[in-house]
Parts: structure tokens; sequence; C-alpha cells
């Protein structure tokens, strides 16, 4: 993992909160995931991730991202 994906998931981690209380919806690729996923109260990282993958960022940020209440999920950390 590299310091600066690391660096960007960290500050857009939360983002997905202010998006998930707009009208839009996430991405429509992660209405797979459940709580065994993401946490007990990470449902906003869908969000989060559905913001940083339409930004381009790397798949590394979103994945971090995505998973920041599961880390372990992510594939990223051990």
């Amino acid at each position: 993992m590299s310091l600066e994906n690391l660096q960007i998931a960290a500050l857009l981690h939360d983002i997905g909160k202010f998006y998930q209380r707009t009208d839009k919806k996430h991405d429509d690729h992660y209405n797979r995931l459940s709580t065994d996923d993401y946490g007990y109260n990470g449902a906003h990282g869908k969000w989060s991730a559905s913001f940083c993958f339409g930004m381009g960022l790397d798949d590394q940020v979103v994945e971090l991202v995505l998973y920041h209440h599961q880390p372990k999920k992510s594939g990223y950390v051990e």
C-alpha cells in the first residue's frame, strides 16, 4: 500500500456521510454489500467509495475508503 493512497483514503473516508444525506444513490456496484462487509456504522462507506470511484481515484483508495470500518476486508490491511 502506498503512503499517498493511505493519506487520500484517510482524507476522504467519511465524505459519504454527506453524500448519503443527499437524494443521490451510491453506485449499484455496492448494492451487494451488507453490514458484514462495511461494519455496523459503515454504510456511508458505499457512498464514500462511489464518490472516490467517480473521481477516478486508484482502486486501492476506493477499497480502503469502502472498508474503513472493516479494514481487513479491503485486502490491503493485515
